[in-house]
């Protein structure tokens, strides 16, 4: 047996000369070119600022290869880590789309990288080949992510079939925290599947920073796992006992609910301990408010806590009997969904309760709208629930098997799990249903990047 390096030369040509009107026209596009060596094909290259990097492979080595990892450099050395991707076999001639996540210098437009790709694969001959694709020239085109469009095409001796698939990075996409499967999973805003990542012992909680990175709360491990926006592992790191919600500051850091005891810790953008601060008993669900207060629903009693920016108590308040996750809308006041109570609380910013309105079987997740609707997941049954802003039930609509989690896109469309359907459920602002789309087992939290 021998050990098979896939040799892919690619250089990407960007017109810069376009940009500056050299050729005529003072065109503004950057053109992209890529040229494959024999035996394989290499097109729709695409790049975005935080380094993301598509391109549409195909191979024509006369045997069937079977992806397993994919690796971006710097230099022209050898990758010391491959970021390992969902196995993904390919036939002579058959394309696929591969995202590189690459490093940049700087987040601007018309920023250069220079490097290496490099694909890792099993053969017919030899299992773990890593070879270098090839060399890299490429030009940060747009900011809020990059899209690759390919066709698949597999032949037998008869039939010849083709499929088109796009990937989006960026704005839009949704990560879904699947408990059962030790995994995120990743879909395009219309609910084509990305990939699925995995991350450590029954995450439940999801949240997106501001530079695309994905947190996941790992409640079997103590820990979060922090993924790239292209699924790539940045770090694991320790928080409390069993830790569920989890939510992003203004300035980066990430504050985890710890539902194994009675505490929230809060982490830097890097993932460093900051501090853990007291709450109530089995903290689960928490939000941030406009003034960087952090709002922690305690599952075990019937009240939530609100922290300063800093960690120092502000005060506890009653919100049922079993509150598990809360959401803030516009006006700072704060919704809390009752489990056992079969309602959602509202509290003013100062912890005054304003109302406590019905809702279906077991409110687990909910989320406000741009509207200031409140949508509520009904994880006894398989509906959810949509209120007003001031708590007049507007509509109740059928999702899937004990939806859990909810969040809402940019277009106002909501997004429900249905956790015991290890699927989706993606409605219009007014309810109706888009579409369902299969996710991993057993799927909790829901987050949507901005």
């Amino acid at each position: 047996m021998t050990y098979g390096w896939a040799i892919l030369i690619i250089a990407v040509a960007l017109a810069i000369l376009y940009q500056l009107g050299i050729f005529g026209g003072g065109a503004s596009l950057l053109s992209t070119s890529c040229i494959a060596s024999t035996g394989y094909l290499c097109t729709n290259i695409q790049m975005n600022t935080t380094g993301n990097v598509i391109i549409s492979f195909a191979q024509s080595t006369g045997q069937d290869i079977t992806l397993t990892g994919i690796a971006c450099t710097n230099t022209t050395a050898s990758p010391s880590s491959i970021q390992s991707i969902v196995q993904t076999p390919l036939a002579p001639g058959q394309k696929t789309p591969l995202v590189f996540s690459c490093l940049l210098g700087s987040n601007t437009i018309g920023t250069k990288f220079s490097g290496a790709l490099w694909v890792q694969y099993n053969s017919q001959t030899q299992d773990g080949n890593i070879g270098e694709i090839g060399s890299v020239t490429a030009v940060a085109s747009t900011a809020a992510g990059v899209s690759a469009t390919t066709t698949s095409t597999s032949t037998t001796t008869t039939t010849t079939t083709s499929t088109s698939t796009t990937i989006i990075m960026g704005s839009g996409n949704v990560w879904v925290a699947n408990q059962g499967g030790n995994s995120a999973t990743s879909l395009s805003s219309s609910g084509s599947l990305i990939g699925t990542y995995t991350v450590g012992s029954a995450p439940l909680g999801v949240a997106i920073d501001t530079s695309g990175n994905v947190w996941v709360t790992n409640d079997g491990g103590a820990s979060v796992t922090k993924l790239s926006s292209s699924g790539s592992l940045i770090g694991t790191y320790s928080v409390g006992s069993g830790p569920v919600g989890v939510a992003i500051d203004t300035s980066g850091n990430v504050w985890v609910a710890n539902e194994g005891g009675t505490t929230v810790t809060k982490l830097s953008s890097s993932g460093s301990l900051i501090g853990t601060y007291t709450v109530g008993s089995h903290p689960w669900g928490l939000a941030i408010d406009s003034s960087g207060n952090v709002w922690v629903a305690n599952s075990g009693g019937t009240t939530v806590t609100k922290l300063s920016s800093s960690g120092s108590l502000i005060g506890t308040y009653a919100a049922g009997s079993t509150p598990e996750a809360v959401a803030i809308d516009s006006s700072g006041n704060v919704w809390v969904a009752d489990q056992n109570g079969n309602s959602v609380t509202k509290l003013s910013s100062s912890g005054s309760l304003i109302g406590t309105y019905t809702v279906g079987s077991e409110p687990f997740g909910v989320a406000i709208d741009s509207s200031g609707n409140v949508w509520v997941a009904n994880f006894g049954g398989t509906t959810l629930t949509e209120l007003s802003s001031s708590g007049s039930l507007i509509n109740t609509y059928t999702v899937g098997s004990e939806p859990y989690g909810v969040a809402i896109d940019t277009s106002g469309n909501v997004w429900v799990t249905n956790f015991g359907g290890n699927s989706v459920t993606k409605l219009s602002s007014s309810g109706s249903l888009i579409g369902t789309y299969t996710v991993g087992s057993q799927p909790r939290a829901v987050a949507i990047v901005p």
